[in-house]
């Protein structure tokens, strides 16, 4: 009598906080409310609780969701933007200008402005320099007052004639050396000189001049895509051909050089089918094609690279089988060599750079998809998957739906192949909604870390900020006290952890 496939979902608690901070951010982005205190007060009112992210938690959704929502967009217009600044900058570079906030960071969303900072104890001498460079101005002061204190700031505000709004900060020449403090993180606020930004906006202009012209790899992309050519790609692919007649276990029906073009056929056919992956996935449908249909590393086109992934993803198991006393066929860290041999393959066949090391990844992270199903797998495991895999994950989970569905030896159990459809089409609802698996809003920062305990090991603190994000996935604390309590705990037994 065979089993009815799993119906556990493969995701983890929603925590309040995080759920707390993505209504803010929607809040904030869509203007509703300016400030993030407020936005953060009324979105846990929503929610009904009084858990209070940080500004940092709810920025990092904001900017998820103009990622989302604004795509190539968003980075043509913040090249625009840092261009703008400079030609800002250039004009008062008397006044030793920086450049902060979302335009240098890069974390601009739709209504972000450029923000400098200008240090002069003279305001007509600024005045005079817009003047003479032919920029019109607004000079207006705005009070702040602390405890007793009472501080008048001078803002000067521009409208580039890109169309973007500049606000200029007048500082005391003495403030030149103190450095602010960002609202958001907490730490010393990010700010640029001029010759920083033109350093930056030099690489990137160095970067997308790679990118133009013909694709190098065109002709492999076609031999791949192309079930006619695939005899011709064979004879320049010696370490799959060295896969014929490797014998598998009893989960699967062919040998490894069988599977693997029965693997890439299956990959094949649902790119072809009338309303392409329309078969595996419902919900989520039209984000699988937007996300296949943009750039990929290196200017691939995405299912080709899939398709190779599919070709390379088992060349490792000639070299790493062995067999169990009970005779049973094992490949034992198939993954890394077999991720070793595309790194080869790659090479010889000239593939640029980000292309190569996208192949190296997935076949190095193919069997996570599939073994994650089939197991009783924490929350932070699955987290860890989405890490790694980055902007490849729904590639990695296409391929692990026909890896499974091409497997059907004797001892592979009806319902895996139902079990496999649940998960993919989990995990891809999870991707294309920025949930909590993929972005847990984590309430500890690497500031708190440095505040409450003095870390300054750079290296102890990531690691301890790695290992807090995958405890918070799992629930074991929430909120910034709780998690501040389990770091010491941690830190406790740092001899044996680290």
């Amino acid at each position: 009598m065979s089993r009815a496939p799993k119906t556990r979902r493969f995701t983890a608690r929603t925590s309040v906080r995080h759920a707390v901070a993505t209504e803010a951010a929607r809040l904030l982005y869509r203007r509703e409310y300016k400030e993030y205190y407020q936005a953060k007060r009324e979105a846990a009112r929503r929610q009904g609780t009084k858990v209070l992210p940080t500004n940092q938690e709810i920025h990092r959704q904001i900017l998820l969701i103009a990622e989302a929502t604004e795509g190539e967009e968003r980075t043509a217009r913040l090249q625009s933007m840092r261009e703008a600044a400079m030609d800002v900058m250039e004009h008062l570079a008397d006044f030793r200008p920086r450049l902060i906030g979302s335009v240098w960071t890069g974390h601009i969303r739709a209504g972000s402005d450029i923000d400098l900072h200008l240090y002069s104890d003279d305001l007509s001498q600024v005045e005079y320099k817009l003047q003479v460079a032919n920029l019109p101005y607004q000079v207006y002061h705005v009070q702040s007052k602390r405890g007793q204190k009472v501080t008048t700031f001078t803002h000067i505000k521009h409208r580039h004639r890109r169309g973007f709004e500049v606000e200029m900060t007048v500082y005391p020449e003495e403030e030149y050396n103190l450095h602010p403090t960002c609202s958001i993180t907490g730490g010393p606020m990010a700010r640029a000189s001029v010759a920083q930004l033109r350093e930056l906006l030099k690489k990137q202009s160095s970067s997308s001049t790679d990118f133009r012209g013909d694709n190098p790899d065109q002709t492999l992309q076609d031999k791949l895509s192309d079930p006619d050519r695939w005899k011709e790609l064979l004879q320049q692919f010696p370490e799959l051909l060295a896969c014929q007649g490797v014998a598998q276990n009893h989960y699967h029906h062919l040998d490894v050089f069988d599977h693997t073009i029965e693997v890439c056929s299956r990959l094949l056919r649902l790119r072809q089918e009338g309303d392409r992956y329309s078969s595996l996935l419902t919900t989520h449908h039209g984000d699988l094609l937007e996300h296949l249909e943009s750039p990929g590393p290196g200017g691939w086109n995405r299912e080709n690279l899939l398709l190779l992934a599919a070709f390379c993803h088992d060349l490792g198991k000639p070299q790493t089988q062995s067999f169990h006393h009970s005779g049973r066929i094992r490949f034992l860290g198939h993954e890394s060599v077999g991720a070793g041999l595309a790194r080869q393959v790659a090479t010889r066949w000239e593939m640029q750079s980000q292309a190569a090391l996208a192949l190296e990844r997935m076949v190095a992270l193919h069997m996570e998809p599939v073994l994650i199903p089939s197991r009783d797998t924490p929350a932070s495991v699955i987290h860890r998957f989405f890490r790694d895999a980055g902007d490849v994950l729904p590639e990695l989970l296409l391929l692990s739906w026909a890896d499974v569905n091409s497997a059907r030896g004797s001892a592979q159990a009806p319902y895996r192949f139902e079990e496999q459809l649940v998960f993919v089409r989990e995990m891809m609802e999870v991707y294309f909604q920025r949930g909590f698996l993929r972005f847990p809003t984590l309430p500890v920062s690497a500031v708190d870390l440095e505040m409450e305990f003095g870390l300054s090991d750079v290296k102890l603190k990531s690691r301890l900020l790695e290992r807090l994000t995958e405890d918070y996935v799992d629930g074991e604390f929430e909120g910034r006290e709780d998690g501040l309590s389990w770091a010491a705990e941690l830190l406790d037994a740092a001899a044996e952890l680290w």
